[in-house]
């Protein structure tokens, strides 16, 4: 579906003379990523909206969209699994953070420990359809990792106060590292 809209528009730029054939490859990836992460943003807003957790559709995203884009992780083959495995994530994160607010203090300090370790020692994981440079790669380790660390502070802030969206971006913050351990064991067997 994205690929279609994403020749779609590309195509009528095409006739219209507004873009050369020469750059339909170019545009084809460029709007068929705008148009993933468009569809992504307003369907996680959506879902918050309906489900009266609009606040909470705003953490999870402030929370695992920088850090998804520094720390790297795992990618699926095409951009139709991306959305469908994007939505099951949030879903996942906005219907069990209430559930999961009666862990212990310690517990959710635990997970933040175990969250911040995998970053310092796997970020930013790169996928072989998105290679980084050596100098992106330097750049990504120390913002995921500064990025983390203020998650966690702002977590363990918010849970002394007892203010419920601190699960938020704690699971937030452990599915962006699943990802990440997910992806180093992907593209580890495959190197």
């Amino acid at each position: 579906m994205f690929d279609k809209m994403s020749a779609f528009i590309t195509d009528t730029l095409i006739e219209g003379k507004i873009i050369k054939m020469e750059e339909r490859n170019l545009y084809l990836y460029c709007f068929g990523i705008l148009i993933e992460m468009m569809a992504n943003l307003i369907t996680t807003l959506i879902i918050g909206a309906l489900l009266g957790k609009i606040v909470t559709a705003l953490f999870f995203m402030l929370v695992f969209i920088p850090l998804r884009s520094t720390a790297g992780g795992y990618h699926c083959e095409t951009a139709g699994k991306c959305y469908l495995l994007s939505m099951a994530v949030y879903l996942a994160v906005i219907l069990t953070y209430d559930g999961v607010s009666i862990a212990p203090s310690y517990v959710c300090a635990l997970i933040c420990a175990i969250d911040f370790a995998a970053i310092i020692i796997l970020s930013p994981v790169a996928s072989p359809n998105k290679p980084i440079t050596a100098n992106e790669k330097t750049r990504n380790r120390w913002i995921s990792i500064a990025l983390s660390l203020i998650y966690i502070i702002v977590i363990l802030v918010m849970l002394n106060c007892k203010i419920v969206y601190a699960f938020v971006i704690l699971e937030s913050l452990t599915v962006a590292v699943v990802s990440m351990i997910a992806g180093h064991i992907k593209y580890k067997k495959a190197s």
